[in-house]
């Protein structure tokens, strides 16, 4: 059946790594502090390196950059 296909690149699975182990450690934190979260969600996640975990928190990267660019009047 078409809806029982994977989504591309198991974005399903991305998706609820990012809700259940990376926006636990974002919230509440400096978004303008990039490095910090970027460098810091992977430690506080150490038990469970991979390719789901860092493919979450490139979304995060690229979400906060993105607000970044909005919050100094620039082009996203």
């Amino acid at each position: 059946m078409a809806g029982d296909r994977p989504r591309p690149n198991n974005a399903d699975i991305t998706c609820q790594i990012f809700h259940r182990q990376v926006v636990r450690w974002a919230l509440g934190v400096d978004a303008l502090d990039i490095a910090a979260l970027t460098d810091g969600i992977p430690e506080q996640e150490r038990k469970l390196p991979g390719s789901y975990v860092m493919r979450a928190l490139i979304g995060l990267d690229t979400t906060l950059w993105d607000l970044r660019r909005k919050i100094e009047g620039k082009n996203v």
